[in-house]
C-alpha cells in the first residue's frame, strides 16, 4: 500500500519539476490564463509531458480504482478527481484524443466515460 502511495507521489514530484524546468508550457496543475501561441517544438514537448502525467494517472487508476479498503478508495477519489481537473483543458483533451490508444482499456473507458459525463463546453468536440 505505501510503496504504491510513495512511487506515485514520487511521480507527481517528478512531473511537478518538469513542470516548472518548463514552465512556459501549459501543462501545470494551475492553467497559463493566457498561453502566448506555442512554437511546434513546444507542442511537441507538451505532447512529451502531457505523456508523462497521462501515465502517472494511469498507474493512478489501476492501482486504486476499485479497491476495496478505505486508503485504496480514499486515494482513488483524489487522483479520480486530480483527473477531472485536467479534462477542462483543450490542450489536454486534444492530446488525450491523439495518443489515449496506448492506455489500458480500462483506464481509456473510464476517461472517455468522465469526458461523456461532463458539462464544459470545451470537452462537447471532445466526446468519444
Amino acid at each position: 500500500m505505501t510503496d504504491n502511495f510513495n512511487a506515485l507521489d514520487d511521480k507527481y514530484i517528478e512531473y511537478a519539476k518538469l513542470c516548472l524546468q518548463h514552465s512556459e508550457l501549459d501543462v501545470f496543475d494551475i492553467p497559463i490564463q493566457h498561453p502566448a501561441p506555442r512554437t511546434v517544438a513546444q507542442l511537441r514537448e507538451e505532447s512529451m509531458m502531457f505523456s508523462v502525467l497521462m501515465s502517472m494517472l494511469e498507474r493512478a487508476f489501476m492501482t486504486y480504482h476499485d479497491q476495496p479498503d478505505a486508503f485504496n478508495r480514499q486515494e482513488w477519489g483524489s487522483w479520480s478527481a486530480y483527473t477531472r481537473t485536467w479534462l477542462t483543458r483543450d490542450n489536454f483533451l486534444a492530446e488525450w484524443v491523439r495518443t489515449k490508444g496506448v492506455y489500458d482499456q480500462d483506464f481509456r473507458v473510464y476517461v472517455d466515460g468522465q469526458i461523456a459525463n461532463f458539462a464544459g463546453p470545451s470537452t462537447r468536440r471532445f466526446r468519444p
